[in-house]
């Protein structure tokens, strides 16, 4: 589950500020990613 935080981390956060807040966004290539493993 660490791996996921830190994507969503990345996924929201660039160079110290807030680029995403969408959780929609966030969340489809994590789901792409448990639906491939």
């Amino acid at each position: 589950h660490l791996e996921k935080v830190h994507f969503m981390l990345e996924e929201m956060v660039m160079n110290g500020c807030i680029v995403e807040t969408s959780k929609q966004n966030i969340l489809a290539p994590i789901q792409l990613m448990e639906k491939t493993s």
